[in-house]
């Protein structure tokens, strides 16, 4: 067992050869401010399981959860003997509205493996741990315009027709997904994921509601829309962020990685980089 472990742009990895499952036992787990985190699951002959007490994530702080599967029964797992906050509807397992851990996004692909197998939003489930939100089956297909909605989405298709007030829990822009009209999309938990080079956010207002709000570039993504966070901005993920619309954060922006671009102006922040 561990007393402490803190990460700050720091990687922890749990890694196993041994032909039994380990569990490693961690006493608290923090992320601190402004950090970009990663955890990597990396049981090779057997299961890994790393557990602690809590996650303690400082302001601005976010996670990537990486492992080849993670989150299932008799695989890798990550948990906390106390649940990490989550946001969302509250819906039940295999629902679109299932809460999501904010900040937080899971990778899951082999070990030494380049390619990504399954990027998408975490949720946390008490026997399994951090698990990958089902893409069947925990994502809405689509944003319908004018409804106010705690499902999280993911599109893989172009939503042309935003027109009126609409609002999400989350949002993944996979690969073909891209959003346009002359309506205010809300995502309400803050979390933006764009997992396609051609991903674009065309509408006239994006609003992210949440205290803290994460746009994570996983590929290179484009927002045109005006874009308002309540309090804070992180940008996240390795690729480009591109915002040519008016920009306006109350707190703190922060680039963790990647690249951000700021063409259209960008109001009341304070930037971290």
């Amino acid at each position: 067992a561990v007393t402490d472990v803190s990460l700050a742009f720091a990687s922890l990895v749990a890694h196993i050869l041994a032909p039994a499952p380990l569990q490693e036992d961690v006493v608290s787990l923090t992320l601190h401010a402004d950090s970009a985190n990663t955890i990597r699951l990396a049981g090779e002959s057997a299961p890994v399981v790393l557990s602690a007490a809590s996650l303690e994530r400082e302001s601005g702080a976010v996670l990537l959860v990486e492992g080849g599967p993670f989150g299932d029964a008799d695989v890798d797992q990550l948990r906390f003997v106390t649940p990490p906050t989550l946001l969302g509807g509250d819906g039940a397992e295999g629902s679109a509205s299932r809460s999501i851990v904010p900040l937080v996004v899971g990778d899951q692909r082999e070990l030494g493996e380049s390619v990504r197998a399954s990027v998408g939003l975490v949720t946390y489930d008490e026997n399994v741990g951090v698990t990958l939100l089902d893409e069947q089956t925990e994502y809405a297909p689509d944003v319908v315009s004018g409804v106010t909605s705690t499902d999280n989405v993911r599109l893989t298709t172009a939503i042309n027709n935003i027109d009126a007030p609409t609002a999400v829990n989350a949002l993944f822009l996979d690969v073909g997904g891209s959003l346009a009209g002359g309506g205010t999309l809300a995502v309400t938990s803050g979390n933006v994921l764009a997992n396609d080079a051609a991903a674009a956010i065309d509408v006239a207002t994006l609003e992210l509601t949440a205290s803290e709000a994460m746009i994570w570039t996983a590929e290179d993504l484009t927002i045109t829309a005006d874009l308002a966070a309540s309090v804070d901005l992180v940008k996240a993920g390795p690729k480009t962020l591109t915002l040519t619309g008016r920009t306006t954060v109350p707190g703190e922006a922060s680039v963790l990685a990647g690249t951000l671009v700021v063409a259209g102006g960008l109001v009341q922040a304070e930037m971290l980089q």
